[in-house]
């Protein structure tokens, strides 16, 4: 006797697929973290590998400074976001003032022509 026809193997991909769907979902507190540490580790595992093993730094201490370092980089890229936007948003038009929207339209779609030729 043969249970294993092509109708049982589909039900049973799709029962498994459901399966592993509600495990990731109800173990996301778990494993969104566990992803992320995991993608960290692989991005600067050879940062501190470099530095533990040319510089003779601790590995602890390989470990720390890589992080640190990857710390400073992402609040000198948000401090630079930080300051562009208030630049940003005096330079943007009075929503009051058809000219100046007029303008700012124009400007846009000539800069537009640079991607897409006979536009204007």
């Amino acid at each position: 006797m043969n249970i294993t026809t092509t109708a049982t193997r589909i039900g049973l991909n799709i029962l498994a697929l459901l399966g592993a769907t509600a495990a990731l979902y109800l173990g996301q507190s778990v494993f969104i973290p566990v992803v992320f540490a995991a993608l960290l580790a692989v991005i600067l595992w050879p940062a501190a590998r470099w530095l533990h093993r040319n510089l003779k730094f601790p590995w602890f201490f390989a470990c720390l400074t890589v992080i640190g370092l990857l710390v400073v980089l992402n609040l000198v890229v948000f401090t630079g976001f930080a300051l562009a936007v208030p630049q940003t948003i005096e330079e943007l038009p009075n929503p009051r003032n058809p000219e100046q929207l007029k303008d700012l339209y124009k400007k846009a779609r000539l800069s537009l022509t640079w991607f897409v030729p006979n536009s204007v």
